[in-house]
């Protein structure tokens, strides 16, 4: 779509029924990159397991109070695990109502209504981000806007990170990072052997020095020009225009 028309790429979303809804929920969680919002009807998010890359997208889940597939008291279970860790869904159970498609076309206004309200941000300040090389490898799932994983595992340099617990697990290869005024960059790792930061002229003053800090450590330090093999690559690999990037610093953490 993205090839042929003239979309908008801060405003698109994802909306499943049934097991699509419950595909809505796993496709946020490997490419939240490219989406603003998404609403899973009559599904539940059975099969995530990264449940910090999904605070990176705002939910409407609809499901029917008396739903013999999805039951509701599992799902009302999930949803609440799901905000208690700082993901925002807003859910509305629709009484009398059973495993019943139709009710992304019932609640339209509704739908509408909530994702007119959400625009993405292409280069927020801050960025968290999991990779499970056992299920996705590569990109886009190694990618979330800014900031990409390249190489998961046991390293002797490690953040600290305090959600670990209850949905969100410390088992998969984590990153959360943040730009701030002055070109510099804050970097929290978690076995994370390299990453990449791509750099943005909206981002930062390429005129000046970046400084990256890694776990607390300086990692790097320098001027970056733009380069327009790395702009042409990411943007073929992105392909969007609001996520169009200057160059990048690939870095060993250890």
């Amino acid at each position: 779509m993205k090839r042929r028309f003239n979309v908008d790429e801060n405003r698109i979303y994802v909306a499943g029924d049934s097991d699509g809804g419950r595909g809505a929920y796993a496709l946020v969680e490997t490419e939240a990159t490219f989406l603003a919002a998404a609403v899973p009807v009559i599904g539940a998010p059975g099969g995530v397991t990264r449940f910090v890359n999904l605070r990176t997208v705002p939910f409407l889940a609809i499901n029917g109070a008396t739903d013999s597939l999805f039951q509701i008291d599992r799902v009302r279970q999930s949803v609440e695990q799901m905000k208690a860790a700082g993901i925002s869904v807003d859910f509305r159970v629709i009484d009398d109502a059973g495993h019943d498609p139709f009710l992304f076309v019932k609640k339209k206004e509704d739908v509408c209504a909530f994702l007119s309200k959400h625009v993405r941000d292409p280069r927020p300040k801050v960025v968290d981000w999991q990779v499970d090389p056992a299920k996705d490898a590569g990109f886009p799932a190694n990618t979330f806007r800014w900031i990409r994983i390249d190489e998961v595992g046991d390293t002797t340099s490690n953040g600290k990170f305090d959600d670990f617990g209850g949905i969100v697990s410390n088992q998969f290869g984590r990153i959360r990072a943040s730009f701030e005024e002055g070109n510099r960059v804050e970097v929290t790792t978690h076995r994370v052997k390299s990453f990449t930061v791509l750099v943005s002229d909206e981002m930062f003053d390429l005129a000046k020095e970046i400084e990256i800090v890694v776990n607390g450590k300086s990692a790097f330090k320098g001027a970056l020009s733009t380069d327009a093999r790395v702009a042409l690559e990411e943007m073929r690999r992105m392909n969007d225009r609001h996520l169009v990037f200057n160059n990048r610093v690939t870095l060993d953490v250890k």
